[in-house]
């Protein structure tokens, strides 16, 4: 309610200005076209002619929807769906073209080209976000990156560049955003250019209790307390999901002569731990989180044939949880080993204060890498790229459970809790990793219409051997209306660490001798812009996925295949600088090849409808759809589909004077009752997730 009538009063000013609404403007079509893109080679390219697909997602296309997080903005994207974790407390993952799992390590995602996946799972950490107040653009290839990028660039790449200096001297501002669930954001960007010395940065906090209509009414825990003989009545259900948090970030640009210096530090202080870690809900548990991320480059123009290009990353990362696996008063059977589910049987165990863990862990990676780029041939760009990375990982937790803390003989056990760190009876070892890497790509004007992107990528890991991954790109300048591109490339994903090394759970044994997930992809496309006003795209693929880490038993293993192919439209139609409209449609079909069944829980359908209108130099409007269709379960699920879904979202942005904005929003607007599906569980039957209802704030950003 303060955000609607914080808005109100400054939608109802008749304070009007001269000058245009720029952060507001839409590009014109041809602009679009000739914006540049890094992400798909490493060196600056028209997005029109990048040997990709790939979309960009401009500081203005944030503004214009006011989404508030990556997961928001990165629906945009065709064929991009994002989805809820069922063992990483909801965390938001990313589906690219129907490739999905519980940790979703396939999707590479950057911050100014460096990967923020954690070592642990190969995903960012649960509730890793980066406030859009920070970000100047969003650039996703959806296909393979490996070449460039190297492991988990596998289904896509998503790199988010953050302001630097050189945006924010000119853009300083001032933000606040208040709306529904009790959530809050507050933000301040600042940079200034002096001489050859420049810097700039974010300061961010976001707040939220989380939406507590979003119930319930059947958890693991009514599973348990139901099938299991013994009379428990611990299930908290029915309960809203845990997704409350306070999150802090800091970002900062710092730049002088050849040197460029970007820190990203973030801390998220008591997240939600949403259904619960084993999907019983837990109303006390929390999830911390702290990460150091910092990039030194140093480039040089060697002559005017070759740049040279130094990069030092340095990443600390730590997390510590407080996790009530299964509520106080819950009765369990303990293995001898003292898990939940253990064999040989130990005992009956009553948990009196709950079934409790406080897993953390700590990552340090330092890597370094040099890019030469060499430019004397009047129609070659060669990039040679090679570096080195180390990562430490140490676990630590205490628990009231587990190897040499019960047996299952107790009877009754209490919420004392035994350290485990450093112990053999600890969830994972202390491990490292080492990376080294080389790699090699030709971009070939070879004629005045055609260019020929050509690369390989050698990695060597010392826990798993090494990967080759080549790539290989025509793309043909057509016509003036028209581009085509063919495009082929290989992908990896490196083995995680919980993979490789989790012990003492009884439910997932871990195995050093898997291989990466690898797979070949082949996409065509074809854009056509036949005037200034009208704008399409389409894209056929087609990819095999092989080597798929999933469970044989409890054992993992690289037991999966997957297929999968599909149709990418885009059109967007702009009359007049005043009005967009965008749409686009995306049918994927994705096939288990051991089941030789639709990949569950994928959407088959997806669809995305936007219209922005400038109705004066000081009021603007957007309007989304967004449609999600044909999600299918495991066929061993007897639950019904999924149902499929609409939501919609508006924004209306005002100028109250020069250099004070003012937004309303809502999204989800109608209320509908949505949900992501929940994991198949063969003792009873879990509630789907609910999605978040309709959300509505407010906010003002003030420029200075």
């Amino acid at each position: 309610m303060k955000s609607i009538i914080l808005s109100t009063i400054l939608l109802t000013s008749i304070s009007l200005a001269d000058d245009d609404f720029n952060l507001l403007n839409t590009f014109t079509l041809e602009e679009m076209m000739d914006l540049s893109i890094s992400s798909s080679t490493g060196t600056y390219k028209p997005i029109s002619m990048a040997p990709s697909i790939a979309t960009i997602i401009t500081d203005k296309d944030i503004a214009r929807s006011n989404a508030r997080t990556l997961g928001e903005i990165l629906e945009k994207v065709p064929g991009v769906h994002v989805y809820l974790s069922n063992v990483s407390n909801q965390a938001p993952l990313i589906d690219i073209r129907g490739i999905r799992t519980n940790t979703n390590p396939q999707v590479m995602i950057l911050i100014n080209g460096t990967s923020v996946q954690a070592l642990k799972k190969g995903s960012p950490n649960p509730h890793f976000d980066i406030p859009l107040s920070a970000v100047k653009r969003v650039e996703v290839v959806r296909g393979p990156g490996s070449v460039v990028y190297g492991a988990n660039a596998l289904s896509g790449v998503i790199n988010v560049i953050t302001k630097d200096a050189e945006y924010l001297s000119q853009k300083n501002e001032a933000g606040l955003r208040l709306g529904s669930f009790n959530s809050s954001e507050v933000w301040l960007n600042y940079g200034s250019i002096e001489n050859s010395f420049a810097y700039a940065f974010n300061f961010s906090i976001m707040t939220s209790d989380g939406d507590n209509e979003r119930i319930l009414k059947t958890d693991f825990q009514t599973i348990l307390d139901t099938a299991l003989p013994f009379g428990s009545q611990a299930s908290l259900a029915p309960a809203p999901l845990q997704t409350g948090f306070k999150k802090y970030n800091l970002n900062a640009n710092i730049q002088n002569g050849n040197f460029n210096l970007n820190i990203w530090a973030n801390a998220l202080v008591n997240g939600g731990t949403g259904s619960g870690v084993a999907n019983a809900l837990d109303s006390s548990g929390s999830y911390d989180n702290s990460r150091l991320h910092t990039d030194l480059y140093y480039t040089q123009r060697v002559n005017e044939n070759y740049k040279l290009e130094h990069k030092l990353s340095l990443i600390y990362n730590k997390t510590e949880t407080y996790l009530n696996v299964f509520p106080a008063g819950a009765i369990l059977p303990i293995g001898t080993d003292g898990n939940f589910g253990g064999s040989p049987l130990g005992g009956v165990v009553t948990f009196s204060n709950g079934y409790i863990g406080t897993p953390g862990d700590t990552e340090k990676i330092i890597s370094y890498e040099s890019t030469l780029i060499i430019d004397k041939y009047k129609s070659q760009i060669i990039r040679l790229n090679g570096g080195y990375s180390y990562g430490k990982y140490e676990a630590f937790a205490t628990q009231n459970f587990g190897p040499g803390v019960i047996n299952g003989t107790e009877g009754v056990v209490d919420g004392s809790l035994t350290s485990l760190t450093g112990n053999i009876g600890i969830y994972m070892p202390n491990v490292n990793r080492k990376q080294f890497f080389i790699s090699v790509q030709d971009e070939w004007s070879f004629s005045p219409n055609w260019e020929l992107t050509a690369g390989i990528r050698y990695d060597n890991f010392s826990d798993f051997g090494s990967t080759v991954n080549p790539r290989l790109a025509l793309v043909w300048q057509t016509s003036d209306k028209v581009t085509s591109k063919l495009l082929y490339g290989r992908a990896f994903r490196a083995p995680s660490f919980t993979e490789l090394y989790a012990q003492n759970n009884p439910v997932t044994i871990s195995n050093k001798n898997i291989d990466p997930e690898t797979i070949d992809t082949f996409e065509l496309s074809f854009s056509y812009y036949p005037n200034s006003k009208v704008y399409s795209l389409i894209d056929f693929y087609y990819y095999k996925l092989d080597n798929l880490i999933g469970q044989i038993g409890n054992l993992v293993d690289n037991s999966g295949k997957q297929k999968g192919y599909g149709i990418e439209l885009e059109v967007s139609y702009q009359p007049n600088s005043d009005f967009t409209i965008k749409a686009d449609y995306a049918y994927r079909y994705t096939k288990n090849e051991k089941t030789d069944k639709q990949v569950a829980d994928a959407p088959k359908n997806l669809a995305h409808l936007e219209a922005d209108w400038k109705f004066s130099q000081n009021l603007y409007a957007n309007a989304e759809l967004f449609w999600v269709a044909d999600m299918k379960r495991l066929e061993s699920d007897t639950r019904k589909n999924v149902n499929n879904y609409t939501t919609v979202n508006t924004t209306l942005s005002y100028r109250v004077k020069k250099d004070l904005t003012a937004n309303i929003s809502a999204r989800n607007l109608f209320n509908e009752d949505i949900c992501e599906p929940s994991p198949y569980s063969a003792l009873g039957e879990l509630d789907d997730y609910p999605m978040q209802g309709r959300y509505i704030f407010g906010e003002v950003r003030y420029h200075f």
